[in-house]
């Protein structure tokens, strides 16, 4: 005849078979691991390998200042904020890493998340030969910007990816060629010779029921650094 112990079993295996005990989860504690968490990803640049992306004033300035304001209690109360201004960490494939990790920090569709992105924006044919934008990083390069810089669809997949409901993405840059965005001299002179003046591509800004994507500039605007401010201006 087989019986069953009826005391609740706690505990894991070890070695040689032997049980060791584990602690009890209160239901404070249960709760708080399950609660919805406040993340952050910032990225400022203010300089590039390549001298031909000219340096920005306020990009890290900015970074910084965010970050400080979104872990303040009184302010953002954020639960981690995670900022990049460093050489290191802001080359194509750290920015690259850096999204991919802000992914497997995402606990839950509850979970707010909010990416703020300050660089240069540029505009390059891809391999296709369509008009695309990229975001510069910290290495790309004017000469090969498609295989060195990042598409910003690429940083929208990432976004859109992320398992949380209530998400923004804030992108300080421009794609017009002026403020703080530069364009390759034979895209500049492609794009100048359009009549008018004018090239009407759709808007970056686009709003879901599950997140927002802003930008400091539309097609053919600027994003422009100040310096009475010592900040962009939105």
């Amino acid at each position: 005849m087989i019986t069953a112990c009826a005391t609740p079993y706690r505990g894991e295996k070890a070695g040689g078979g032997e049980l060791t005990p584990y602690p009890a989860l209160s239901q404070e504690d249960l709760d708080d691991a399950h609660k919805p968490r406040k993340i952050a990803l910032l990225v400022g640049i203010d300089r590039f390998d390549d001298p031909q992306w000219r340096p920005l004033r306020y990009a890290g300035r900015d970074a910084r200042n965010l970050g400080a304001a979104l872990l303040a209690a009184e302010v953002g109360a954020f639960d981690q904020v995670r900022v990049l201004t460093d050489p290191e960490d802001t080359g194509r494939g750290g920015l690259l890493k850096a999204l991919d990790e802000l992914s497997g920090r995402v606990g839950g569709a509850q979970d707010t998340v909010f990416v703020y992105l300050s660089t240069h924006g540029t505009l390059a044919r891809d391999e296709a030969g369509r008009l695309t934008s990229y975001l510069v990083a910290q290495d790309t390069r004017m000469r090969e910007v498609t295989q060195t810089g990042i598409r910003l669809d690429e940083v929208r997949r990432r976004f859109s990816a992320l398992r949380s409901e209530r998400k923004a993405l804030v992108l300080a840059t421009c794609h017009s060629g002026q403020g703080k965005s530069t364009l390759p001299p034979a895209l500049r002179a492609e794009l100048d010779g359009i009549k008018g003046g004018a090239f009407f591509v759709p808007p970056l800004d686009e709003v879901s029921e599950a997140s927002v994507i802003l930008s400091a500039s539309s097609w053919g605007e600027t994003a422009r650094e100040d310096e009475s401010l010592k900040h962009d201006i939105y």
